[in-house]
């Protein structure tokens, strides 16, 4: 029996024809390579129910169906499998350490036209830390004895350079897919949480470069809420009931200002500042406004240790509210702004430089709210004693959106209700929102009045 050759063998055997071919003006033709077994997605390999899943496998030769989209980057080089959850948990999908940049995707159904992307499932799941530039792994929530099927290609979007891997075709070689249990996060409770400022890197002072100016500091940590849950006695992040909550600790070097926010797709938008050494013992600071998103400001003290919580908005954009918070990947980034410790040179000292103006902390104030039963309508009136605050209303499930005191809501039926309002000062909003509970009763009586 003839040894088989490797795929890269056999690539490196075709490009070295196609370079002589050239050398002599005559282009030899490529030999085309027999497709793999798992090519269509009838012929999906499958893998049973086990985890975790580590295999390699080659998409060269592979063509792409009619109606298959795997990713909009994918080169039509795809490979399929399919797989059964024996627990339900979250799980992470991973084409990381490919040959090449690839894609994946992952689906429920068993025909090809009829496929539901998990991908496509708002707050069921989202995409987890990136391996090169490629979109190249997917968590989502797997359900025991449910199948799944898996979708891998290469990129096509990515082109090497001539000097790059030139024998290797832009998309095709060997694909690494990987199964796994996703634990959940190491800082789901608040007494773990992961400290940030370990790794805090100075980044210089202003553009203008003047001795005196303000310098500032920065730290980025992937993190995730998968998996994770919300404990009794924690507060409402940024007014909002989430419950996928994780934790981080931040003890400033330098007093300054803090702009602390998040990066991500599909993940938590909440972000809140506290301080406080206990949950019954935290102390509001500051959170992100509603929107998609996040981001607070806020001046900070050297050496006081603040609490910094990231959750999974329940109501976050239009439409109905989320049956469970969001969970995904995101980047938190803490930057610092710092003035000057003062100036170390030979040169006279300068007069030292003004203290930094920050943000203060917006804060609300509610006046009296009219309540008319007959017309299905109420009227609330609020304030903030911060000078330039602006505000966000919302009323039971709703979403927030931009107000102005008075609000006024129509079209109320009889109950209970809530009215939440935040003060928001350059997107940072308040330490919690102003709430106002009512009831909308049928009455005889046209208003009601309540301060």
């Amino acid at each position: 029996m003839r040894p088989r050759r490797s795929s890269k063998l056999r690539s490196l055997g075709i490009g070295a024809a196609i370079a002589v071919g050239a050398s002599l003006g005559v282009l030899a033709p490529a030999a085309a390579a027999a497709p793999p077994p798992n090519d269509n997605f009838a012929e999906r390999t499958p893998l049973g129910a086990e985890l975790p899943v580590h295999l390699s496998e080659s998409n060269v030769g592979a063509t792409r169906e009619t109606g298959e989209e795997i990713n909009g980057f994918a080169k039509g080089r795809s490979i399929w499998w399919e797989w059964e959850a024996p627990a339900s948990g979250w799980i992470t999908v991973s084409v990381c350490g490919s040959e090449m940049l690839s894609v994946v995707n992952v689906y429920e159904g068993t025909e090809l036209a009829h496929l539901t992307s998990l991908t496509a499932r708002r707050g069921n799941g989202d995409e987890g830390p990136q391996c090169w530039a490629s979109q190249t792994t997917y968590t989502f929530a797997a359900t025991a004895g449910h199948h799944y099927v898996i979708g891998a290609d290469g990129n096509g979007f990515y082109v090497p350079a001539p000097a790059e891997e030139a024998h290797i075709p832009s998309g095709e070689g060997t694909i690494s897919l990987s199964i796994e249990a996703t634990p959940p996060p190491p800082n789901d409770a608040f007494a773990t949480p992961i400290r940030l400022g370990e790794h805090f890197q100075e980044v210089g002072q202003s553009p203008f470069e003047e001795p005196n100016e303000d310098e500032y500091f920065v730290e980025q940590k992937p993190g995730y809420n998968w998996g994770a849950t919300k404990e009794a006695g924690e507060p409402d992040h940024a007014g909002d009931p989430g419950g996928a909550s994780v934790w981080y600790a931040w003890t400033p070097p330098r007093s300054g200002e803090a702009w602390i926010s998040l990066q991500g797709a599909g993940g938590p938008k909440l972000l809140a500042l506290y301080e406080g050494s206990g949950l019954a013992a935290l102390v509001p600071l500051a959170s992100s406004s509603p929107g998609w998103y996040s981001s607070l400001r806020a001046p900070v003290s050297a050496g006081r240790e603040y609490r910094i919580a990231v959750d999974g908005s329940h109501i976050e954009g239009p439409g109905e509210p989320f049956p469970t918070p969001p969970m995904g990947g995101f980047n938190i980034s803490v930057q610092l702004k710092a003035p000057p410790l003062g100036c170390a040179c030979s040169e006279p000292a300068r007069p030292p430089a003004p203290q930094p103006q920050l943000s203060p902390f917006p804060t609300i104030q509610l006046g009296p709210h009219r309540i008319d039963a007959t017309a299905r309508s109420a009227t609330f009136r609020f304030s903030s004693p911060i000078a330039g605050a602006a505000f966000m209303c919302k009323l039971d499930g709703k979403p927030y959106k931009a107000c102005a005191s008075p609000f006024k809501v129509k079209g109320l039926r009889p109950g209970k209700h809530v009215f939440r309002v935040l003060a928001t000062v350059n997107g940072t909003a308040g330490a919690g929102p102003g709430v106002i509970h009512f009831t909308v009763r049928p009455s005889h009586r046209r208003h009601h009045q309540a301060g």
